[in-house]
């Protein structure tokens, strides 16, 4: 019996199963393309107006974002080997305590430049409900 009847996707499909090749089915290139344009983000500069001592704020609050959290991975992982080796004693006293500090050091991070970051974001996000405060990035006169 001749194959001339089926169609490319069920033909690709008939030799995957009689294991003469690989076919793993998904979506066309006109699909994909697509949903790219559906999802592309549109390029916008906003004008927030913020203090220098604010943004200076900001900005090292985001510089020591990255290497707080990944400290803070460090010090749960230090943690979880801790406990359950035999380098710490479940009932060990200082593993709770460690945890305590840990604890009330990420609390003054969130008070502190976690704040400034949840500031900032408002603001941003009050800028994006009004869309009178965003200026397309390609607007006459514009600068990227």
């Amino acid at each position: 019996m001749s194959d001339a009847h089926l169609t490319d996707h069920e033909w690709k499909l008939k030799m995957a199963a009689e294991g003469k090749a690989v076919y793993v089915p998904g979506k066309t290139e006109e699909q994909i393309m697509a949903e790219r344009k559906e999802r592309e983000r549109v390029n916008l500069r906003v004008c927030l107006e913020v203090n220098k001592d604010a943004f200076k704020a900001v900005e090292r609050a985001v510089d020591n974002a990255m290497t707080n959290y990944g400290m803070a991975a460090d010090a749960f992982e230090l943690m979880s080997m801790a406990s359950s080796g035999e380098l710490v004693a479940e009932n060990d006293f200082r593993l709770s305590q460690t945890l305590q500090l840990l604890s009330h050091g990420m609390r003054h991070l969130a008070e502190t430049e976690g704040s400034e970051l949840a500031e900032f974001g408002m603001m941003l996000f009050r800028a994006l409900r009004d869309q009178s405060e965003f200026i397309p990035a390609d607007a006459k006169g514009a600068t990227a």
